[in-house]
């Protein structure tokens, strides 16, 4: 699967590359067109649960997310940003057990995801970009961990790793949300930065199989009833960095002197 998503970014820069405008010389430029950057930041996460039956709360979580990204713009108003990005997921919530018994429970879960957002620019000027965008996501699951907390029972403390038994391998969710560019030039280079934030909206059951057909137990039934569904949802507010690549026939990639975009 890691593999997979490999392959489905090297494409797309393979794609890039061949796929520019070509200048009159014969060569391709593309240094107002494309670029690659980093981006981080924060994933106010939970899960929603569908059972009627299930009357706890669940809490937002802080989790954190980074990865890289290409930017290729199709349009002068529209561009396709293929990214990977490593998050974290999950859901915690408290309550009490009984009497004077408070219980804790936390669910963190990594991804890798590979999405593609479509940003739909407004050029308010040559520096400032808000946008719109959504993108598909497709996330596979790289491990995690459950813990339970209940002070004074018989079992106070209770771990076990994500796996199989007790999450989806897999996710697809949508992620919608607006963001604003700014675009700095330096005398050899130019460089943006973006600052966003989006709603992620997940569309697949995180229960297992096992824990849908009674293969496996539930460590904490007090906190859910897995005869519902289970869906992440997720609150992403990100930080990036990015930089214009240019590209001629015959040549490496350089960055040419007083680019702008």
């Amino acid at each position: 699967m890691k593999k997979a998503f490999l392959m489905l970014f090297l494409l797309c820069v393979c794609g890039v590359t061949y796929g520019q405008i070509r200048l009159n010389d014969g060569s391709i430029l593309v240094s107002k067109r494309v670029s690659i950057g980093l981006k981080g930041g924060v994933n106010i996460c939970k899960m929603l649960y569908t059972d009627s039956n299930v009357k706890i709360e669940h809490d937002f979580g802080f989790r954190p997310a980074a990865g890289v990204y290409i930017e290729i713009p199709v349009r002068r108003f529209l561009s396709i940003s293929p990214e990977f990005l490593f998050i974290q997921r999950g859901t915690q919530t408290s309550y009490e057990y009984d009497v004077d018994y408070i219980i804790n429970y936390k669910m963190n879960v990594r991804y890798i995801d590979f999405r593609v957002p479509f940003q739909f620019y407004w050029l308010v000027s040559n520096t400032f970009k808000p946008y719109a965008f959504v993108a598909p996501d497709f996330g596979y699951v790289l491990g995690g961990t459950i813990s339970l907390e209940q002070k004074y029972l018989e079992i106070e403390e209770a771990h076990c790793d994500i796996g199989s038994a007790n999450h989806s391998q897999y996710d697809f969710s949508i992620l919608m949300g607006v963001g604003f560019r700014f675009d700095i030039n330096m005398k050899n280079t130019s460089i943006f930065i973006k600052v966003e934030g989006g709603y992620n909206n997940g569309l697949l059951n995180t229960f297992s199989p096992k824990e849908t057909e009674d293969g496996s137990t539930p460590l904490n039934v007090y906190a859910y009833n897995n005869t519902g569904y289970r869906f992440n949802r997720g609150i992403e507010v990100m930080l990036s960095i990015g930089m214009p690549l240019y590209f001629r026939q015959g040549t490496c990639s350089y960055f040419e002197k007083q680019s702008r975009w």
